[in-house]
């Protein structure tokens, strides 16, 4: 069954790359390589409508599990960056069983949503979501982007609190 979502995600990648090289916004500036990594964050600040598409672009599952400082998955960088430029985030609904510290982290709701990732503060440790629920996650964010990621506002977040955790 895993291996279906992220079949089901290897081919959305695979359209949406597609598109977006198609209508990629121009400018003198070189993407960074590894764009959604912090150390990028004046790149999204001065180009947020070229580092937009590619952060979402670079968007793929991960393995479910905990991950310590250090250990953080590209993906979860790439969420956060994203996060910083459009101040928006997504949930999505999952089938696995969830342990009791996945679904305090990964903040289950009623509805059997969950975020992608959820970090323990102050032990800068986090927990990413079961595959089936980062596969919908990442659709929701393209999905986002092809119907309102052209008109979006950009208003960089700096504030730490808000997009690392």
């Amino acid at each position: 069954m895993q291996s279906i979502h992220v079949l089901a995600a290897l081919t959305i990648m695979a359209s949406f790359a597609t598109s977006r090289a198609q209508n990629a916004p121009q400018t003198d500036e070189a993407a960074p390589r590894a764009i959604c990594l912090s150390s990028n964050k004046d790149f999204h600040k001065r180009n947020p409508s070229v580092a937009l598409p590619l952060l979402i672009s670079e968007l793929k599952p991960v393995a479910r599990g905990h991950y310590l400082t250090g250990e953080h998955p590209y993906a979860v960088w790439c969420i956060r960056a994203l996060r910083a430029i459009t101040r928006k985030d997504f949930t999505a609904s999952t089938n696995a069983k969830l342990t009791h510290e996945e679904k305090r982290w990964l903040r289950l709701d009623n509805q059997n949503h969950v975020v992608f990732f959820g970090t323990w503060m102050s032990r800068d440790s986090l927990w990413v979501a079961p595959v089936d629920a980062q596969v919908k996650i990442i659709a929701q964010w393209r999905e986002w982007f092809k119907k309102e990621g052209q008109n979006q506002k950009f208003v960089y977040d700096d504030d730490f609190d808000h997009w690392y955790f």
